[in-house]
């Protein structure tokens, strides 16, 4: 009889049979007749039974077949009862977090973590890393801060390390080794920095108030650049079949202002020939792969091709949705670099509707583009509507506001706004990066109405009075 024909469910004789049984009703496609066997209290001792192999098997196929018949009240259940076990999977462990996590259970996701940090660390390792930085950022947003500080204390661990290739827990160790220090744990703080890798995160740390005596007065950007690279090339030969370490080899190339380079390195793992290699995490890097190569392209002056290079980011989509926001934003924003306003409000259009896809953060960003472009297009209304809703969310996108009134020409207000970011400690890094000093570019783009903005500032006494009160800026030895 063919797998897909319907298998009669009867009731089975031992913990072997109903195992046996449970997996025939899976390969015939019929989860429905699986769930209603586990959910027979009278079988309830068969299955439990077993050997904790067994069972644990039973619980991955509830879970299984909970997602199959789309039946969250079992999903969960199934997550938790599987993870019990010593040898439970990362799939379970994975789907006990995710689960947790989207029910609204914080409090239960970030124990499962915890949990899996003293029982099975290497399943931390296969959790997707958005979905870590998404409850890190979240429960931090939300002022849930021991829970923040109990899952970045497991995250920022030596001992977790993802497996997705090109990337590294550096985030999650930076934003701890700040909790510890505000904490006073010195040597804490100190150890975690130590372990750090990634430049901008060490660029940060050089100019943040809690963490710069950690740092070397003579810290080396380009030192940091270079050995970051070589990591993420070792990566890229142990893992020919992804994209991200060869996209964060061209990122450090775009930082030491050798953007020829980036473009050759990028070009090695093309995405979307028909005939060529698959990568791994192909649709998750395909956007981000052209948006490099349209960086590269702008940082060469070479505008038509880094708007050519944007599209086809647009285009790649993003999350099951056919246009790409983070790409469209971004073009945007190049188009008003280079003085092409209409292209951009044009840009911008298919995203203004309540009910575009898109996140408050991602919102306030496309808020600053299109109030800027409205601006220089003599649209000063429409202009000031924009920056009056950047203010009325100025603690997720800040540096939008500086970023409009520049654009705006309105050097006064945007000095008063540098400066109370300057004045805020969960603000004052960026601020200070921003305005800190950077090695000459050797590229011959010119400089941004962003950058012109930042220099006009930096020489204003009040910029300098409040870069002075938030501990200084720093001279990096890379271009800007």
């Amino acid at each position: 009889m063919a797998q897909s024909c319907a298998v009669q469910a009867r009731t089975p004789d031992n913990a072997e049979d109903a195992h046996d049984q449970l997996v025939a009703l899976v390969q015939a496609k019929q989860c429905d007749k699986a769930l209603d066997l586990l959910a027979r209290p009278a079988l309830a001792p068969l299955f439990q039974s077993g050997s904790d192999r067994a069972r644990m098997e039973i619980d991955a196929i509830g879970l299984q077949c909970a997602f199959k018949t789309k039946r969250p009240d079992l999903q969960l259940k199934y997550a938790v009862a599987g993870t019990a076990f010593a040898n439970a999977s990362p799939y379970l462990w994975g789907a006990r977090v995710f689960l947790a996590w989207q029910a609204g259970d914080h409090a239960g996701a970030v124990t499962a973590i915890e949990t899996m940090a003293q029982t099975a660390p290497g399943a931390i390792n296969a959790i997707r890393i958005r979905l870590l930085s998404e409850m890190v950022r979240a429960l931090y947003d939300g002022s849930e801060t021991q829970l923040h500080r109990r899952l970045l204390k497991v995250l920022a661990s030596p001992a977790y390390v993802p497996n997705q290739p090109g990337y590294s827990g550096d985030s999650f160790r930076i934003d701890y080794a700040r909790v510890l220090a505000e904490d006073g744990d010195k040597a804490g703080a100190a150890e975690l920095l130590a372990h750090i890798r990634e430049p901008r995160s060490l660029m940060g740390a050089a100019v943040d108030s809690r963490l710069r005596e950690f740092m070397p007065a003579n810290f080396d950007a380009r030192a940091a650049v270079e050995r970051h690279m070589a990591v993420m090339q070792a990566m890229a030969s142990a893992h020919p079949d992804a994209q991200e370490p060869v996209i964060s080899v061209a990122e450090d190339y775009l930082a030491l202002g050798e953007a020829d380079q980036a473009i050759a390195v990028l070009q090695s793992v093309r995405p979307g020939s028909a005939d060529g290699p698959k990568y791994v995490d192909q649709d998750e890097q395909a956007n981000w792969w052209w948006n490099t190569l349209a960086r590269a392209y702008i940082d060469l002056n070479r505008y038509d091709d880094a708007v050519t290079a944007y599209r086809q980011g647009v285009a790649s989509g993003e999350r099951g949705i056919a246009t790409n926001v983070s790409q469209a934003i971004n073009l945007s924003e190049t188009q008003n670099r280079f003085g092409h306003y209409k292209e951009a409000l044009h840009t911008l259009e298919p995203l203004l509707g309540p009910n575009a896809p898109i996140s408050l953060f991602g919102r306030m960003q496309l808020v600053e583009s299109h109030g800027c472009a409205s601006y220089r297009l003599g649209q000063v209304e429409a202009a000031k509507t924009d920056l009056a809703l950047l203010r009325a969310h100025q603690d997720i996108a800040p540096r939008a506001i500086v970023e409009l009134e520049i654009c705006m020409n309105d050097l006064d207000g945007a000095a008063a706004d540098q400066i109370a970011r300057l004045n805020q400690t969960e603000q004052h890094t960026a601020a200070l990066l921003e305005l800190s000093t950077y090695a000459p570019s050797p590229l011959p783009v010119p400089p941004g109405m962003w950058k012109i903005g930042i220099e006009a500032l930096k020489q204003r006494p009040d910029i300098q009075a409040a870069i002075q009160r938030a501990g200084g800026i720093r001279s990096f030895n890379i271009p800007g």
